[in-house]
C-alpha cells in the first residue's frame, strides 16, 4: 500500500491537487470500517492525520467525531491502560 500510494497522503482537493504530506500517515478505510468496510489492501489508503480526521468528519459528522474523541479521553482518564477501540 505504501508503494502504491507513493508513501504519501492520497487526499485530493476539489481542484485535483494531491496532498504532499509524507509524515503522520494513517491507514484510511475507503468505505469506513464502522460502515462495513473491509481491512484489505484494496480498501485502505494512506491519509495524513489531518486529512484522515477531515474525511472521518465528512463520513460521520463533526458532532459524532467530537463525542467519540471525548469518550476516548474520558476513558483514558478513568483507566490509563485503556485500549483504543473503534466507536
Amino acid at each position: 500500500m505504501r508503494e502504491r500510494d507513493g508513501d504519501r497522503c492520497t487526499f485530493e482537493s476539489a481542484d485535483g491537487r494531491r496532498c504532499s504530506a509524507t509524515s503522520r500517515l494513517e491507514f484510511h478505510h475507503i468505505l469506513a470500517w464502522a460502515l462495513g468496510g473491509e481491512t484489505t489492501a484494496d480498501q485502505l489508503t494512506l491519509r495524513c492525520k489531518a486529512h484522515h480526521a477531515h474525511q472521518t468528519a465528512l463520513d460521520f459528522g463533526a458532532d459524532h467525531v467530537a463525542q467519540a474523541i471525548a469518550r476516548r479521553r474520558e476513558a483514558r482518564v478513568r483507566d490509563p491502560q485503556h485500549e483504543h477501540t473503534a466507536t
